[in-house]
């Protein structure tokens, strides 16, 4: 199974200007060209005819081997060339129907973060199937992601939202999500590079932020930042493991 190490959600709402927006999402972009970096596009204030508007922009600032998921339909998604599609907690229910390896043993697909990657995709009734990713708050959600065939969940908040008001559940739930999981489970929601390790070391696969890079004074500086973080949290768990 695939997950980034970092998922940044560039969440248009959060930034507010369009132009400063896109600029950001190619400052990003830049940055995670050769890194296990993944880009979902988010905009739930806008309208149907507004997402198609912004993500087709947001499709052509990002270069195309930066894996780019949308936080939307996935038809739209699928039109405009995106990577993946990402489902609010409340849309999985109404996702596609499972996919065969939820129900057999998954064969090998090829990693979306290789620096010569092909887009991974499978092929059902003819048509090509996105990655797929979903937001859960807990082993509930979960286990109904698992169902309808995602590649990754993303669990939070695990610490109190920099880009939102709200609550963490703890670095203890998080575990508890990545304990009972079959798919990898990026952590999201007020992490910081500081916090990394305690999510590694909690089982997450990678974590998710908004505003630790959109609100950066350098986004792609941020982008090299948490991923240096990651490295040296793996370590960590490593040696743990070790021991």
């Amino acid at each position: 199974m695939i997950a980034p190490r970092l998922l940044v959600v560039a969440d248009h709402g959060f930034v507010g200007d369009t132009e400063r927006w896109l600029g950001l999402l190619r400052e990003v972009g830049r940055a995670a060209q050769g890194h296990p970096v993944a880009i979902q596009v988010r905009a739930k204030q806008a309208n149907e005819q507004e997402l198609a508007q912004l993500a087709g922009l947001a499709r052509e600032v990002v270069a195309r081997d930066v894996p780019l998921f949308l936080n939307g339909p996935q038809a739209l998604a699928e039109e405009l060339g995106y990577d993946g599609v990402h489902w609010p907690e409340a849309a999985i229910a109404g996702g596609p129907s499972p996919r065969p390896s939820v129900l057999a043993e998954p064969s090998p697909r090829p990693s979306p973060f290789a620096r010569e990657r092909e887009r991974s995709v499978t092929a059902v009734e003819g048509r090509e199937v996105l990655l797929r990713s979903a937001a859960v708050h807990g082993v509930a959600g979960l286990r109904r992601a698992e169902l309808a065939g995602v590649d990754f969940v993303v669990f939070g908040s695990v610490f109190e939202p920099g880009s939102k008001p709200g609550d963490g559940a703890g670095v203890g739930a998080l575990a508890e999500v990545t304990r009972a999981a079959k798919v990898p489970v990026v952590a999201i929601g007020g992490i910081t590079p500081e916090r990394v390790a305690d999510c590694a070391l909690a089982g997450a696969s990678g974590v998710g932020v908004v505003s630790g890079v959109l609100a950066a004074a350098s986004p792609g500086n941020a982008v090299h930042t948490y991923l240096a973080a990651w490295e040296a949290a793996a370590g960590i768990v490593t040696q743990g493991e070790a021991r």
